[in-house]
């Protein structure tokens, strides 16, 4: 059992990195390699030489170690954007300015449209081919799938518990009853969804499904009763996406 919420909201950009790590290397190796390591190896402790051996490699990295700041014209705003892209989208500012100086040009006109129509399809093929990584690289892991559709589709990661299915009615029968109808509904609710923003109609879409030659695999339901209901909804996990066999992946 399941629930899916639809919510219409724009999602959060993530703060952009403006930083980054820079580690010599070279120079950590050198030093450890030079390092008396006697306050690690002759103590009468295993806790102490761990503690010891700690201290000398963190301080050996911090010391080789300094921050970079990152300027604002070389930052990444999403992680599908690239170095390449940056500098496109400069050009494309530049020529809008030059074409907003001079709006009766036509070649202007003509130059930036194309431009920013090339830079917008670039864009959208980026986005599009760093999401289908994301997800073919997260097929096998469902919360993190699950957490890549949801920033996919910009929907919010909170919800309310499921407990309230079943909490704000006097009883169980009509409590059960709220449930049937809540996820009855899904399917309804979801297909009308898609359909509205891709302008489609169920017959459209389905046109353009290819059906396998081969037979799919079946499908069927065992009866249950109230108590199998009641059970599932009160071990339902809000952050969590139901697995084969109702285990539960963390």
């Amino acid at each position: 059992m399941a629930g899916i919420m639809l919510k219409t909201h724009k999602p959060k950009r993530p703060k952009p990195i403006r930083s980054r790590v820079i580690v010599d290397t070279d120079s950590i190796r050198s030093e450890l390699e030079g390092t008396d390591w006697s306050t690690v190896i002759n103590c009468s402790s295993l806790e102490e030489s761990v503690t010891n051996f700690t201290k000398t490699v963190s301080e050996a990295i911090l010391r080789y170690s300094k921050t970079r700041v990152i300027s604002r014209s070389r930052t990444t705003l999403h992680p599908w954007m690239t170095p390449g892209l940056i500098r496109y989208s400069k050009h494309r500012d530049k020529l809008h300015i030059e074409y907003c100086k001079d709006p009766n040009n036509p070649t202007k006109k003509l130059i930036y449209t194309r431009y920013r129509n090339f830079y917008i399809d670039l864009i959208r093929k980026l986005k599009r081919d760093y999401n289908k990584k994301e997800i073919m690289k997260n097929k096998y892991a469902p919360k993190k799938l699950w957490g890549t559709v949801n920033r996919i589709t910009g929907k919010d990661t909170s919800s309310s518990s499921p407990l309230a299915l079943i909490d704000s009615r006097p009883s169980v029968k009509e409590s059960l009853n709220v449930c049937n109808s809540y996820f009855a509904s899904v399917g309804n609710k979801l297909a009308n969804s898609i359909t509205l923003k891709l302008n489609e109609t169920q017959e459209s879409l389905a046109e353009k499904v290819h059906i396998p030659d081969q037979p799919v695999g079946s499908f069927f339901m065992n009866p249950t009763d109230e108590l199998e209901v009641l059970g599932l909804i009160r071990c339902l996990d809000s952050g969590s996406a139901p697995g084969m066999a109702s285990t539960w992946h963390h």
